[in-house]
Protein backbone atom coordinates (compact mmCIF):
# COMPACT_ATOMS: atom_id res chain seq x y z
CA UNK A 1 0.00 0.00 0.00
CA UNK A 2 1.39 3.47 -0.89
CA UNK A 3 2.53 5.53 2.08
CA UNK A 4 -0.01 8.29 1.39
CA UNK A 5 -2.87 5.79 1.69
CA UNK A 6 -1.44 4.45 4.92
CA UNK A 7 -1.48 7.97 6.35
CA UNK A 8 -5.12 8.49 5.47
CA UNK A 9 -6.09 5.06 6.78
CA UNK A 10 -4.24 5.51 10.07
CA UNK A 11 -5.70 8.96 10.63
CA UNK A 12 -9.18 7.64 9.85
CA UNK A 13 -8.86 4.85 12.41
CA UNK A 14 -7.64 7.22 15.11
CA UNK A 15 -10.38 9.79 14.47
CA UNK A 16 -13.07 7.14 14.29
CA UNK A 17 -11.95 5.64 17.58
CA UNK A 18 -11.82 8.98 19.37
CA UNK A 19 -15.13 10.23 17.99
CA UNK A 20 -16.94 6.96 18.61
CA UNK A 21 -15.54 6.62 22.10
CA UNK A 22 -16.42 10.09 23.29
CA UNK A 23 -20.01 9.67 22.14
CA UNK A 24 -20.41 6.13 23.49
CA UNK A 25 -19.68 5.42 27.14
CA UNK A 26 -17.51 2.49 28.15
CA UNK A 27 -19.64 -0.55 28.89
CA UNK A 28 -18.79 -3.36 31.28
CA UNK A 29 -19.56 -7.00 30.60
CA UNK A 30 -20.11 -7.51 34.34
CA UNK A 31 -22.75 -4.77 34.48
CA UNK A 32 -24.79 -6.63 37.11
CA UNK A 33 -21.77 -6.65 39.44
CA UNK A 34 -20.99 -2.96 38.71
CA UNK A 35 -24.47 -1.43 39.23
CA UNK A 36 -23.27 2.12 39.95
CA UNK A 37 -21.90 2.34 36.40
CA UNK A 38 -25.45 2.05 35.01
CA UNK A 39 -27.78 3.52 37.65
CA UNK A 40 -27.03 5.70 40.72
CA UNK A 41 -30.23 4.45 42.38
CA UNK A 42 -28.67 1.00 42.89
CA UNK A 43 -26.37 2.42 45.59
CA UNK A 44 -26.89 0.58 48.88
CA UNK A 45 -29.48 -1.79 47.39
CA UNK A 46 -28.12 -5.09 48.68
CA UNK A 47 -28.25 -7.19 51.85
CA UNK A 48 -25.38 -5.99 53.98
CA UNK A 49 -23.83 -2.74 55.13
CA UNK A 50 -20.97 -1.89 52.75
CA UNK A 51 -19.95 -3.04 49.27
CA UNK A 52 -16.69 -2.29 47.45
CA UNK A 53 -15.85 -3.37 43.88
CA UNK A 54 -12.76 -3.05 41.66
CA UNK A 55 -12.79 -3.89 37.94
CA UNK A 56 -10.08 -4.12 35.26
CA UNK A 57 -10.85 -4.52 31.54
CA UNK A 58 -8.68 -4.68 28.42
CA UNK A 59 -9.86 -5.11 24.81
CA UNK A 60 -8.93 -4.85 21.13
CA UNK A 61 -5.49 -6.37 21.79
CA UNK A 62 -5.29 -7.89 18.29
CA UNK A 63 -6.17 -4.72 16.33
CA UNK A 64 -4.48 -1.64 17.76
CA UNK A 65 -3.12 -0.26 21.00
CA UNK A 66 -5.25 -2.05 23.62
CA UNK A 67 -7.97 -0.11 25.39
CA UNK A 68 -7.61 -0.39 29.16
CA UNK A 69 -10.27 0.45 31.70
CA UNK A 70 -10.13 0.47 35.50
CA UNK A 71 -13.00 1.25 37.84
CA UNK A 72 -13.70 1.32 41.56
CA UNK A 73 -17.00 1.78 43.34
CA UNK A 74 -18.23 1.60 46.90
CA UNK A 75 -21.79 1.98 48.15
CA UNK A 76 -23.67 1.75 51.42
CA UNK A 77 -26.90 2.54 53.22
CA UNK A 78 -27.29 4.73 56.28
CA UNK A 79 -29.84 6.50 58.48
CA UNK A 80 -32.35 3.63 58.44
CA UNK A 81 -35.63 4.29 60.20
CA UNK A 82 -36.41 1.33 62.48
CA UNK A 83 -40.16 1.86 62.19
CA UNK A 84 -40.68 2.51 58.47
CA UNK A 85 -37.63 0.71 57.06
CA UNK A 86 -36.77 3.76 54.93
CA UNK A 87 -33.10 4.67 54.57
CA UNK A 88 -30.58 6.86 52.74
CA UNK A 89 -28.19 5.59 50.05
CA UNK A 90 -24.65 6.69 49.26
CA UNK A 91 -21.93 5.72 46.87
CA UNK A 92 -18.72 6.72 45.13
CA UNK A 93 -17.60 5.67 41.64
CA UNK A 94 -14.23 6.25 39.94
CA UNK A 95 -13.53 5.23 36.34
CA UNK A 96 -10.34 5.63 34.29
CA UNK A 97 -10.00 4.63 30.66
CA UNK A 98 -7.10 4.87 28.17
CA UNK A 99 -7.56 4.22 24.46
CA UNK A 100 -5.43 4.14 21.32
CA UNK A 101 -2.09 5.58 20.25
CA UNK A 102 -3.14 9.09 21.30
CA UNK A 103 -3.48 7.98 24.94
CA UNK A 104 -7.00 9.37 24.94
CA UNK A 105 -8.13 9.18 28.56
CA UNK A 106 -11.48 9.54 30.25
CA UNK A 107 -11.83 9.88 34.00
CA UNK A 108 -15.14 9.83 35.84
CA UNK A 109 -15.33 10.88 39.49
CA UNK A 110 -18.86 10.71 40.88
CA UNK A 111 -20.76 10.69 44.15
CA UNK A 112 -24.25 9.21 44.45
CA UNK A 113 -26.95 10.08 46.98
CA UNK A 114 -30.47 8.72 47.24
CA UNK A 115 -33.41 7.85 49.43
CA UNK A 116 -35.24 4.52 49.64
CA UNK A 117 -38.85 4.01 50.71
CA UNK A 118 -39.90 0.65 52.13
CA UNK A 119 -43.20 -0.26 50.46
CA UNK A 120 -45.65 -3.11 50.96
CA UNK A 121 -44.73 -6.77 50.46
CA UNK A 122 -40.99 -6.19 51.10
CA UNK A 123 -40.61 -3.76 48.24
CA UNK A 124 -38.08 -0.92 48.14
CA UNK A 125 -38.30 2.09 45.83
CA UNK A 126 -35.24 4.35 45.40
CA UNK A 127 -34.66 7.73 43.78
CA UNK A 128 -31.09 8.97 43.45
CA UNK A 129 -28.86 11.63 41.96
CA UNK A 130 -25.22 11.29 40.99
CA UNK A 131 -22.88 14.20 40.35
CA UNK A 132 -19.22 14.76 39.77
CA UNK A 133 -16.66 15.44 37.09
CA UNK A 134 -15.58 14.07 33.73
CA UNK A 135 -11.94 14.61 32.77
CA UNK A 136 -10.71 14.05 29.20
CA UNK A 137 -7.12 14.21 27.98
CA UNK A 138 -5.21 13.44 24.78
CA UNK A 139 -1.58 13.52 23.63
CA UNK A 140 -1.27 14.91 20.09
CA UNK A 141 2.52 14.42 20.15
CA UNK A 142 1.99 10.65 20.09
CA UNK A 143 0.28 10.90 16.66
CA UNK A 144 1.57 11.31 13.12
CA UNK A 145 -0.12 13.89 10.90
CA UNK A 146 -0.32 14.18 7.14
CA UNK A 147 1.47 17.55 7.24
CA UNK A 148 4.47 15.81 8.86
CA UNK A 149 5.05 13.44 5.93
CA UNK A 150 7.98 14.70 3.85
CA UNK A 151 7.50 12.33 0.91
CA UNK A 152 9.61 9.53 2.39
CA UNK A 153 8.81 9.31 6.05
CA UNK A 154 7.19 11.06 8.99
CA UNK A 155 9.20 13.96 10.35
CA UNK A 156 8.03 14.81 13.91
CA UNK A 157 9.89 18.14 13.74
CA UNK A 158 7.47 19.39 11.07
CA UNK A 159 4.37 21.29 12.30
CA UNK A 160 1.11 19.38 12.68
CA UNK A 161 -0.99 22.34 11.45
CA UNK A 162 -3.35 21.63 14.34
CA UNK A 163 -4.52 24.37 16.70
CA UNK A 164 -3.44 22.25 19.69
CA UNK A 165 -0.13 20.49 20.29
CA UNK A 166 1.29 18.15 22.90
CA UNK A 167 -0.78 16.75 25.75
CA UNK A 168 -3.70 18.62 27.25
CA UNK A 169 -6.88 17.95 29.22
CA UNK A 170 -10.13 19.59 30.33
CA UNK A 171 -12.77 18.98 32.99
CA UNK A 172 -16.55 19.17 32.88
CA UNK A 173 -19.30 18.68 35.42
CA UNK A 174 -21.58 15.64 35.09
CA UNK A 175 -25.03 14.73 36.41
CA UNK A 176 -27.07 11.51 36.41
CA UNK A 177 -30.53 10.58 37.73
CA UNK A 178 -32.03 7.20 38.49
CA UNK A 179 -34.93 5.24 39.96
CA UNK A 180 -34.86 1.62 41.12
CA UNK A 181 -37.32 -0.93 42.50
CA UNK A 182 -36.36 -4.05 44.45
CA UNK A 183 -38.75 -6.67 45.82
CA UNK A 184 -37.77 -9.54 48.13
CA UNK A 185 -41.05 -11.08 49.25
CA UNK A 186 -39.18 -14.25 50.18
CA UNK A 187 -35.62 -15.58 50.01
CA UNK A 188 -36.45 -17.92 47.13
CA UNK A 189 -37.46 -15.25 44.64
CA UNK A 190 -36.75 -11.55 44.19
CA UNK A 191 -37.07 -9.19 41.24
CA UNK A 192 -35.71 -5.74 40.49
CA UNK A 193 -35.50 -3.10 37.77
CA UNK A 194 -34.45 0.47 37.16
CA UNK A 195 -34.26 3.44 34.81
CA UNK A 196 -31.45 6.01 34.57
CA UNK A 197 -30.49 9.12 32.62
CA UNK A 198 -26.78 9.96 32.40
CA UNK A 199 -24.95 13.10 31.21
CA UNK A 200 -28.05 15.19 31.82
CA UNK A 201 -26.02 18.40 31.50
CA UNK A 202 -24.98 17.54 27.92
CA UNK A 203 -21.65 19.35 28.27
CA UNK A 204 -19.26 20.16 25.41
CA UNK A 205 -16.62 17.43 24.94
CA UNK A 206 -14.79 18.90 21.95
CA UNK A 207 -11.02 18.56 22.42
CA UNK A 208 -10.38 21.72 20.40
CA UNK A 209 -13.20 23.77 21.97
CA UNK A 210 -13.50 25.48 18.54
CA UNK A 211 -16.41 23.35 17.38
CA UNK A 212 -19.19 22.52 19.85
CA UNK A 213 -19.65 18.78 20.37
CA UNK A 214 -22.07 18.12 23.21
CA UNK A 215 -22.03 14.68 24.80
CA UNK A 216 -25.17 12.72 24.03
CA UNK A 217 -27.40 11.89 26.94
CA UNK A 218 -27.54 8.23 27.83
CA UNK A 219 -30.74 6.41 28.83
CA UNK A 220 -30.66 3.02 30.53
CA UNK A 221 -33.22 0.36 31.43
CA UNK A 222 -32.17 -2.74 33.35
CA UNK A 223 -33.68 -5.48 35.46
CA UNK A 224 -33.82 -9.13 36.35
CA UNK A 225 -34.75 -11.63 39.01
CA UNK A 226 -33.08 -14.16 41.28
CA UNK A 227 -34.48 -17.63 41.95
CA UNK A 228 -33.14 -20.19 44.43
CA UNK A 229 -33.74 -23.93 44.66
CA UNK A 230 -31.93 -25.48 47.62
CA UNK A 231 -28.22 -25.13 46.63
CA UNK A 232 -28.76 -23.81 43.08
CA UNK A 233 -29.50 -20.23 42.03
CA UNK A 234 -30.54 -18.74 38.67
CA UNK A 235 -30.09 -14.98 38.08
CA UNK A 236 -31.32 -13.74 34.66
CA UNK A 237 -30.55 -10.10 33.81
CA UNK A 238 -31.06 -7.65 30.96
CA UNK A 239 -29.59 -4.27 30.06
CA UNK A 240 -30.67 -1.77 27.41
CA UNK A 241 -28.66 1.40 26.78
CA UNK A 242 -29.51 4.15 24.29
CA UNK A 243 -27.06 6.99 23.56
CA UNK A 244 -27.56 8.86 20.30
CA UNK A 245 -26.67 6.50 17.43
CA UNK A 246 -25.29 3.93 19.87
CA UNK A 247 -27.34 1.27 21.62
CA UNK A 248 -26.56 -1.84 23.64
CA UNK A 249 -28.80 -4.81 24.37
CA UNK A 250 -27.37 -7.35 26.79
CA UNK A 251 -29.31 -10.41 27.93
CA UNK A 252 -28.30 -13.56 29.78
CA UNK A 253 -28.06 -15.21 33.16
CA UNK A 254 -25.72 -16.10 35.99
CA UNK A 255 -25.80 -19.46 37.78
CA UNK A 256 -24.66 -20.29 41.29
CA UNK A 257 -24.03 -23.43 43.37
CA UNK A 258 -23.46 -23.32 47.14
CA UNK A 259 -20.75 -25.63 48.39
CA UNK A 260 -21.27 -24.70 52.06
CA UNK A 261 -24.05 -22.72 53.71
CA UNK A 262 -23.55 -19.51 55.61
CA UNK A 263 -24.20 -19.19 59.32
CA UNK A 264 -27.33 -17.32 60.39
CA UNK A 265 -25.22 -15.64 63.07
CA UNK A 266 -21.95 -14.84 61.34
CA UNK A 267 -23.49 -13.88 57.98
CA UNK A 268 -20.92 -13.95 55.17
CA UNK A 269 -18.23 -15.80 57.08
CA UNK A 270 -19.10 -19.41 56.26
CA UNK A 271 -20.45 -19.34 52.71
CA UNK A 272 -18.43 -20.85 49.88
CA UNK A 273 -20.00 -20.94 46.40
CA UNK A 274 -19.10 -21.04 42.71
CA UNK A 275 -20.89 -19.67 39.68
CA UNK A 276 -20.76 -19.02 35.97
CA UNK A 277 -22.58 -16.82 33.51
CA UNK A 278 -23.41 -16.56 29.82
CA UNK A 279 -24.64 -13.39 28.12
CA UNK A 280 -25.29 -12.17 24.61
CA UNK A 281 -24.55 -8.55 23.69
CA UNK A 282 -26.73 -8.32 20.60
CA UNK A 283 -24.77 -8.06 17.35
CA UNK A 284 -21.47 -7.67 19.19
CA UNK A 285 -20.24 -10.43 21.49
CA UNK A 286 -20.92 -13.58 23.48
CA UNK A 287 -19.81 -13.26 27.10
CA UNK A 288 -18.66 -16.07 29.38
CA UNK A 289 -17.72 -15.72 33.03
CA UNK A 290 -16.69 -17.76 36.08
CA UNK A 291 -17.11 -16.73 39.72
CA UNK A 292 -15.92 -17.79 43.17
CA UNK A 293 -17.43 -16.48 46.43
CA UNK A 294 -15.88 -16.87 49.86
CA UNK A 295 -16.71 -15.09 53.13
CA UNK A 296 -18.04 -11.93 51.48
CA UNK A 297 -15.40 -11.83 48.71
CA UNK A 298 -16.31 -12.43 45.06
CA UNK A 299 -13.79 -12.93 42.26
CA UNK A 300 -15.11 -12.90 38.67
CA UNK A 301 -13.30 -13.52 35.41
CA UNK A 302 -15.06 -12.64 32.14
CA UNK A 303 -14.15 -12.91 28.46
CA UNK A 304 -15.96 -11.41 25.45
CA UNK A 305 -15.90 -13.41 22.20
CA UNK A 306 -16.33 -10.94 19.35
CA UNK A 307 -19.01 -11.85 16.77
CA UNK A 308 -19.47 -8.37 15.29
CA UNK A 309 -18.53 -7.20 11.79
CA UNK A 310 -15.00 -6.65 13.15
CA UNK A 311 -14.53 -10.34 14.07
CA UNK A 312 -12.20 -11.00 11.10
CA UNK A 313 -9.87 -8.19 12.09
CA UNK A 314 -10.00 -9.09 15.78
CA UNK A 315 -9.71 -12.84 15.15
CA UNK A 316 -12.81 -13.23 17.32
CA UNK A 317 -11.02 -11.75 20.32
CA UNK A 318 -12.92 -9.29 22.45
CA UNK A 319 -12.12 -8.20 25.98
CA UNK A 320 -10.86 -9.67 29.22
CA UNK A 321 -12.44 -8.40 32.43
CA UNK A 322 -11.47 -9.18 36.03
CA UNK A 323 -13.60 -8.06 38.97
CA UNK A 324 -13.06 -8.30 42.74
CA UNK A 325 -15.85 -7.40 45.14
CA UNK A 326 -16.26 -7.42 48.91
CA UNK A 327 -19.47 -7.03 50.85
CA UNK A 328 -19.48 -6.50 54.62
CA UNK A 329 -22.28 -6.92 57.11
CA UNK A 330 -22.06 -5.13 60.44
CA UNK A 331 -24.00 -6.78 63.23
CA UNK A 332 -25.14 -10.35 63.90
CA UNK A 333 -27.27 -11.87 61.16
CA UNK A 334 -26.91 -8.89 58.79
CA UNK A 335 -25.53 -11.11 56.04
CA UNK A 336 -28.20 -13.77 56.04
CA UNK A 337 -29.21 -13.12 52.42
CA UNK A 338 -25.88 -13.69 50.71
CA UNK A 339 -27.70 -16.13 48.45
CA UNK A 340 -28.38 -13.01 46.43
CA UNK A 341 -24.68 -12.17 45.86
Amino acid sequence: MPMSKKIVLSAGIVLANVAGYTQGDTHYSQFAAMPLTINPATAGMFEGSLRATADYRTQWTSVTTPWKTMAFSSDFKFGEDDQTGNFFNGGVMVHNDKAGDSNYKTGLYNLAFGYTVHTQYEGYFTMAIQGGMIQNSIDYSALNWESQYNGYEFDPSKPTMENKTGAFSFNRGDLSLGIYYFNATNEKFIFFGGLAANHVLGHNISMTQVVKDHIMRKYTAHGGCQMVWDRFGLLPNFLYVYQGPNSIVNIGADYKIWLTDQSQYTGFIDEISVGWGTYYRVGDAILASARFNYAGFSLIGNYDFNISKWKTATLGRGGLEILLSYRAAFGIGKGRSTKFL
